[in-house]
């Protein structure tokens, strides 16, 4: 996958919950990511698409950020 395909996968994962694919682009770029020290574009930059991932289920099954 590519880190395109990994973006776009990323934005429809938190669509809903942003609220819209404007907010879901702004948290991609500007939200620090606690338990990853970065924003999920970064993290997608150094490698980490799985780890983002597997964050955002964990938050959508009910985990805490």
């Amino acid at each position: 996958m590519t880190k395109d395909e990994q973006r776009e996968k990323i934005l429809t994962l938190v669509e809903h919950w942003a609220g819209s694919r404007e907010n879901a682009e702004k948290w991609y770029q500007e939200v620090n990511l606690p338990p990853l020290g970065c924003t999920a574009k970064v993290a997608i930059e150094n490698n980490q698409f799985d780890v983002l991932v597997s964050y955002i289920e964990a938050i959508g099954a009910g985990g805490y950020a």
